[in-house]
């Protein structure tokens, strides 16, 4: 039997996760910045679960890339 660890977003998380969001971070930079047993998986989801923009990691790799040649 597997158990499984089970998370609760409070307000609070949700607010940072949403301008962590707006600052261009990683999911897993987010979900280390959380904390609370968050992981980078549990803030993908969460994303789509508010329906946050989504941004996969090579579109990020892309944009920091742009970023840094400049």
């Amino acid at each position: 039997m597997t158990s499984h660890h089970s998370s609760t977003w409070s307000e609070d998380m949700e607010i940072l996760l949403r301008k962590l969001m707006d600052d261009g971070l990683a999911y897993s930079a987010i979900a280390r910045r959380i904390g609370h047993g968050i992981t980078r998986c549990a803030v993908a989801g969460k994303v789509r679960r508010l329906g946050l923009p989504y941004r996969d990691s090579q579109s990020t790799r892309r944009a920091a890339g742009r970023r840094s040649s400049r």
